[in-house]
Protein backbone atom coordinates (compact mmCIF):
# COMPACT_ATOMS: atom_id res chain seq x y z
CA UNK A 1 0.00 0.00 0.00
CA UNK A 2 1.06 3.58 -0.64
CA UNK A 3 1.31 5.66 1.78
CA UNK A 4 -0.17 9.15 0.63
CA UNK A 5 -3.88 8.08 -0.23
CA UNK A 6 -6.71 9.59 -1.93
CA UNK A 7 -9.07 10.68 1.49
CA UNK A 8 -6.11 10.84 4.15
CA UNK A 9 -5.76 14.11 6.02
CA UNK A 10 -2.75 16.45 5.08
CA UNK A 11 -1.46 19.67 6.72
CA UNK A 12 0.64 22.24 4.59
CA UNK A 13 2.66 24.55 6.81
CA UNK A 14 5.83 27.27 6.08
CA UNK A 15 8.57 25.29 6.19
CA UNK A 16 10.49 26.10 9.87
CA UNK A 17 7.61 28.49 10.88
CA UNK A 18 4.80 25.70 12.40
CA UNK A 19 2.49 27.99 10.69
CA UNK A 20 -0.24 26.25 9.51
CA UNK A 21 -1.40 27.19 5.86
CA UNK A 22 -3.82 24.40 5.15
CA UNK A 23 -5.65 21.43 6.58
CA UNK A 24 -7.45 19.18 4.36
CA UNK A 25 -6.76 16.02 2.37
CA UNK A 26 -5.77 14.25 -0.24
CA UNK A 27 -8.31 14.14 -3.35
CA UNK A 28 -5.95 12.53 -6.07
CA UNK A 29 -2.29 10.53 -6.11
CA UNK A 30 -0.72 10.67 -9.09
CA UNK A 31 3.56 9.54 -9.48
CA UNK A 32 5.10 12.78 -8.83
CA UNK A 33 2.48 15.10 -7.88
CA UNK A 34 -0.86 14.99 -4.96
CA UNK A 35 -3.75 16.71 -5.58
CA UNK A 36 -5.04 18.45 -2.24
CA UNK A 37 -8.70 19.50 -1.36
CA UNK A 38 -8.34 23.45 -0.94
CA UNK A 39 -11.82 24.66 0.48
CA UNK A 40 -11.62 28.36 1.65
CA UNK A 41 -12.51 28.10 5.10
CA UNK A 42 -9.76 25.46 5.62
CA UNK A 43 -7.30 27.83 4.55
CA UNK A 44 -5.58 29.50 7.58
CA UNK A 45 -3.32 32.14 4.96
CA UNK A 46 -3.90 31.24 1.08
CA UNK A 47 -1.95 34.48 0.28
CA UNK A 48 0.61 32.11 0.77
CA UNK A 49 -0.16 29.14 -0.70
CA UNK A 50 1.63 30.59 -4.45
CA UNK A 51 2.87 28.37 -7.29
CA UNK A 52 6.51 27.92 -6.87
CA UNK A 53 6.08 28.24 -2.78
CA UNK A 54 7.99 25.63 -0.96
CA UNK A 55 5.93 24.31 1.57
CA UNK A 56 6.19 20.93 4.68
CA UNK A 57 3.50 18.93 4.67
CA UNK A 58 2.42 15.90 6.50
CA UNK A 59 0.03 12.97 6.08
CA UNK A 60 -0.85 10.26 8.34
CA UNK A 61 -2.33 6.87 8.29
CA UNK A 62 -3.01 4.19 10.84
CA UNK A 63 0.94 3.54 10.67
CA UNK A 64 2.16 6.89 10.96
CA UNK A 65 2.98 10.20 10.32
CA UNK A 66 5.09 11.17 7.34
CA UNK A 67 6.80 14.37 7.11
CA UNK A 68 8.50 15.66 3.41
CA UNK A 69 9.21 18.49 2.07
CA UNK A 70 7.38 19.95 -1.39
CA UNK A 71 6.47 23.02 -3.73
CA UNK A 72 3.07 24.56 -5.11
CA UNK A 73 3.08 23.32 -8.59
CA UNK A 74 -0.71 24.79 -9.36
CA UNK A 75 -2.64 26.88 -8.06
CA UNK A 76 -5.39 27.71 -10.50
CA UNK A 77 -8.22 25.69 -9.66
CA UNK A 78 -9.32 27.67 -6.47
CA UNK A 79 -10.85 23.92 -5.47
CA UNK A 80 -7.41 21.92 -6.02
CA UNK A 81 -4.16 22.50 -4.81
CA UNK A 82 -1.46 20.43 -6.91
CA UNK A 83 2.02 19.90 -5.03
CA UNK A 84 5.24 18.04 -6.15
CA UNK A 85 5.65 14.47 -4.60
CA UNK A 86 8.19 12.27 -4.09
CA UNK A 87 6.82 8.72 -2.89
CA UNK A 88 10.39 7.66 -1.51
CA UNK A 89 11.45 10.88 0.23
CA UNK A 90 10.26 12.08 3.29
CA UNK A 91 10.90 11.21 7.31
CA UNK A 92 9.23 9.16 9.66
CA UNK A 93 7.85 11.88 12.56
CA UNK A 94 6.14 9.72 14.64
CA UNK A 95 5.25 5.29 13.87
CA UNK A 96 1.66 5.75 15.53
CA UNK A 97 0.22 8.75 16.83
CA UNK A 98 -3.33 8.48 18.76
CA UNK A 99 -5.68 10.96 16.96
CA UNK A 100 -8.98 11.16 18.83
CA UNK A 101 -12.26 11.17 17.18
CA UNK A 102 -15.92 12.35 18.81
CA UNK A 103 -17.67 9.29 18.00
CA UNK A 104 -20.34 7.13 19.47
CA UNK A 105 -20.00 3.05 19.02
CA UNK A 106 -21.73 0.16 20.45
CA UNK A 107 -19.62 -0.42 23.63
CA UNK A 108 -20.06 -2.24 26.73
CA UNK A 109 -18.10 -2.45 29.76
CA UNK A 110 -17.78 -5.48 32.60
CA UNK A 111 -18.42 -4.37 36.10
CA UNK A 112 -18.01 -7.43 38.21
CA UNK A 113 -19.73 -10.05 37.33
CA UNK A 114 -21.69 -8.50 34.38
CA UNK A 115 -21.25 -6.21 31.20
CA UNK A 116 -23.32 -2.85 31.23
CA UNK A 117 -24.00 -0.76 27.71
CA UNK A 118 -22.03 2.78 28.00
CA UNK A 119 -21.73 5.61 25.80
CA UNK A 120 -18.80 6.45 24.13
CA UNK A 121 -17.76 10.21 23.54
CA UNK A 122 -14.87 9.96 21.47
CA UNK A 123 -12.43 7.10 20.59
CA UNK A 124 -8.53 6.35 19.98
CA UNK A 125 -5.78 4.85 19.43
CA UNK A 126 -4.66 4.86 23.63
CA UNK A 127 -7.96 4.42 24.07
CA UNK A 128 -11.52 5.43 24.78
CA UNK A 129 -13.48 8.24 26.72
CA UNK A 130 -17.00 7.52 28.12
CA UNK A 131 -20.51 8.40 30.18
CA UNK A 132 -21.97 5.66 32.59
CA UNK A 133 -24.77 6.27 34.59
CA UNK A 134 -23.22 3.83 36.90
CA UNK A 135 -20.36 4.25 39.52
CA UNK A 136 -17.33 2.98 38.75
CA UNK A 137 -14.53 2.43 40.61
CA UNK A 138 -11.67 4.10 39.23
CA UNK A 139 -7.86 3.11 38.61
CA UNK A 140 -9.39 -1.27 38.38
CA UNK A 141 -8.78 -3.60 35.34
CA UNK A 142 -11.10 -4.48 33.46
CA UNK A 143 -12.77 -5.41 29.63
CA UNK A 144 -14.67 -3.83 27.15
CA UNK A 145 -16.37 -4.63 24.34
CA UNK A 146 -16.72 -2.69 21.08
CA UNK A 147 -18.27 -3.34 17.67
CA UNK A 148 -16.50 -0.25 15.56
CA UNK A 149 -18.44 -1.17 12.29
CA UNK A 150 -22.23 -2.45 11.63
CA UNK A 151 -22.55 -6.02 10.88
CA UNK A 152 -19.21 -7.23 12.89
CA UNK A 153 -18.61 -8.85 16.11
CA UNK A 154 -17.82 -7.28 19.25
CA UNK A 155 -13.62 -6.55 19.59
CA UNK A 156 -12.47 -7.82 23.53
CA UNK A 157 -9.76 -5.50 25.02
CA UNK A 158 -8.50 -5.08 28.13
CA UNK A 159 -7.85 -1.82 30.03
CA UNK A 160 -8.17 0.20 32.89
CA UNK A 161 -10.42 2.51 34.02
CA UNK A 162 -9.35 6.19 34.37
CA UNK A 163 -10.55 9.79 35.29
CA UNK A 164 -8.91 12.99 34.57
CA UNK A 165 -9.39 16.09 36.80
CA UNK A 166 -11.26 17.89 34.28
CA UNK A 167 -13.73 15.16 33.59
CA UNK A 168 -17.61 15.37 34.43
CA UNK A 169 -18.74 13.59 36.96
CA UNK A 170 -19.82 10.63 34.74
CA UNK A 171 -17.03 10.62 32.91
CA UNK A 172 -14.35 8.30 32.45
CA UNK A 173 -11.30 7.33 30.39
CA UNK A 174 -11.06 3.54 29.53
CA UNK A 175 -6.94 3.10 28.37
CA UNK A 176 -6.01 0.46 27.19
CA UNK A 177 -3.20 -1.62 28.61
CA UNK A 178 -3.80 -5.43 26.52
CA UNK A 179 -4.85 -4.62 23.05
CA UNK A 180 -3.48 -6.78 19.47
CA UNK A 181 -1.70 -4.38 17.22
CA UNK A 182 -3.98 -5.30 14.20
CA UNK A 183 -6.90 -4.36 16.22
CA UNK A 184 -5.14 -1.02 17.59
CA UNK A 185 -4.40 -0.37 13.72
CA UNK A 186 -8.34 -0.97 12.91
CA UNK A 187 -9.09 1.61 15.56
CA UNK A 188 -6.62 4.49 14.42
CA UNK A 189 -7.64 3.39 10.57
CA UNK A 190 -11.69 3.86 11.97
CA UNK A 191 -10.52 7.47 13.30
CA UNK A 192 -9.02 8.62 10.51
CA UNK A 193 -11.61 7.45 8.07
CA UNK A 194 -14.13 9.38 9.91
CA UNK A 195 -11.73 12.05 10.30
CA UNK A 196 -11.23 12.53 6.45
CA UNK A 197 -15.45 12.27 6.42
CA UNK A 198 -15.95 15.35 7.91
CA UNK A 199 -13.09 17.26 6.08
CA UNK A 200 -15.49 16.08 3.18
CA UNK A 201 -18.34 16.83 4.83
CA UNK A 202 -17.19 20.59 5.11
CA UNK A 203 -15.71 20.54 1.55
CA UNK A 204 -18.76 19.75 0.22
CA UNK A 205 -20.97 22.03 2.65
CA UNK A 206 -18.72 25.19 1.21
CA UNK A 207 -19.16 23.77 -2.74
CA UNK A 208 -23.17 23.60 -1.87
CA UNK A 209 -22.64 27.67 -0.52
CA UNK A 210 -20.67 28.56 -3.64
CA UNK A 211 -23.41 27.08 -6.29
CA UNK A 212 -26.00 29.02 -4.20
CA UNK A 213 -24.47 32.37 -4.37
CA UNK A 214 -23.56 32.03 -8.06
Amino acid sequence: MRFVEPGQRIKIEEPNKNSILLESYVARVEPDRLYIACPQDMMFSSDKLREGEEIFCSVQNEFGVRLFNSIIIDNSDKRLLVIDYNPNDYKIFQRRQYIRINVEISAMLQIEDEFVHIKTLDIGGGGIKFISNTDIKQDIDTNMRIILNENESFINICGKILKREYYKENEYLFFFTDIQENIRTKIIKKCIQLQAKEIRKKLDAHESKDKRNR
